[in-house]
């Protein structure tokens, strides 16, 4: 019996959690607003406020598309109730500095600490200006990772992509695929 239930119980887990489906190389379109193509297979995981692009497993490497964020929107991250007042919206028309305070805030209430934010740089995004920083975290778990961050503002909404690994060798050997990725962005 008791073999029973945990069977039972492992399936209603997996049912309910999302899965990644096999997306073929080339263009496709995120959000309706703009097309971005990936030169290689890969897994695709679409949720409400995020597409997730992984080759080894999101726990090693991935890619996130964040959701286009708009006027008095935040970023969509997971925020503890207690939290959610707190965070901070986007508002069209922030400087650089103000995009990468917003992303250090919205991280910091959803749970995970910034240790460290690099230089920003500058970019083409989307034919636009865009621009890049690396920001070094740290899960409640502790559990250290790097983020690339990708951004520009476009008709008054603001387009982020995120590329996390939690290994140095995945953060670094996935960099050339990311470039290629970022700069395939078309709006």
């Amino acid at each position: 019996m008791k073999k029973i239930l945990i069977l039972v119980s492992l399936m209603i887990i997996a049912g309910c959690v999302p899965s990644y489906e096999l997306l073929k190389s080339g263009d496709t379109k995120m959000w309706n607003a703009y097309t971005v193509s990936t030169p290689e297979n890969i897994n695709e995981m679409k949720l409400d406020g995020l597409v997730s692009w992984t080759k080894y497993g999101p726990l090693l490497e991935q890619i996130r598309f964040l959701k286009p964020i708009g006027e008095g929107d935040k970023i969509p991250f997971i925020y503890s109730s207690e939290n959610e007042s707190k965070v901070p919206t986007y508002r069209s028309g922030m400087t650089p500095e103000e995009v990468v305070e917003l992303y250090r805030s919205s991280n910091t209430l959803g749970g995970t600490i910034v240790t460290a934010i690099s230089e920003l740089e500058p970019v083409n995004l989307g034919g636009g200006q865009g621009y890049t920083f690396v920001a070094s975290l740290s899960s409640p778990k502790g559990k250290d990772y790097k983020s690339k961050v990708y951004f520009t503002e476009h008709e008054q909404k603001l387009y982020m992509i995120e590329f996390g690994a939690h290994a140095t060798h995945y953060f670094e050997h996935r960099q050339d695929f990311v470039q290629d990725v970022v700069t395939s962005i078309k709006f």
